[in-house]
């Protein structure tokens, strides 16, 4: 039933010159975003939120990574400073915007607002689950609402929305007290980052 209402909304990729060089090239570029894109809405999927992401374009901005952190080309973006970012947002009618760069990382991989239209990913993290969990925030998911974690394999895991563990360690879901993963909730005390998703899906996909 989430499936059958669900709410697409089209993201602009904008790729610094230091990312572009990191990914290899335009192909490289390209398959890693679509990576980047079925791992979210997988992850979307998983969990029952009704919304998904397509790509409105993918473009190289003129921000020199040299020097320069993750949360640098983050400020870029908020500002609408990416080479003429904010103006093609409107042509293209892009509903969400993400920043990938090869800047220094200072810790994290990713952030975004929450919620909100803007994200940034470091370029080597682009295909991984930093993606779901990166545009979960701009769906208003919370860190403490991630649930609890999952032994699979003699291996413990989260899902995707869980900061302070290993990226090898995140599973394709938001927490759903409705779904379960190998027999085994994806959330915990009723915590629904899927709901939060839910809630915020329309204001995602229809901001354009």
């Amino acid at each position: 039933a989430f499936e059958a209402s669900a709410q697409r909304a089209l993201v602009q990729y904008n790729f610094t010159g230091g990312a572009r060089a990191q990914r290899g090239g335009d192909n490289q570029i390209r398959s890693a975003i679509r990576n980047g894109a079925n791992r979210t809405n997988t992850t979307h999927s998983n969990s029952r939120t009704g919304a998904s992401i397509g790509t409105a374009v993918i473009r190289f901005v003129n921000f020199r990574d040299s020097g320069r952190t993750l949360r640098n080309a983050y400020d870029a973006l908020l500002a609408g400073n990416l080479s003429g970012q904010r103006g093609d947002e409107s042509r293209r009618r892009a509903d969400m915007a993400m920043v990938v760069s090869n800047g220094a990382l200072a810790g994290i991989r990713g952030v975004a607002q929450r919620p909100g239209p803007y994200s940034a990913v470091g370029s080597r993290f682009i295909s991984s689950t930093v993606t779901p969990h990166e545009i979960g925030h701009n769906y208003n998911a919370l860190h403490s609402q991630a649930g609890p974690p999952i032994r699979v394999g003699g291996r413990t895991r989260y899902t995707a929305v869980r900061s302070g563990v290993s990226q090898n360690d995140r599973i394709n879901y938001y927490s759903n007290p409705s779904v379960r993963y190998r027999g085994q909730s994806t959330s915990c005390c009723g915590r629904n980052n899927a709901a939060r998703v839910r809630n915020t899906r329309n204001a995602r996909a229809n901001r354009r």
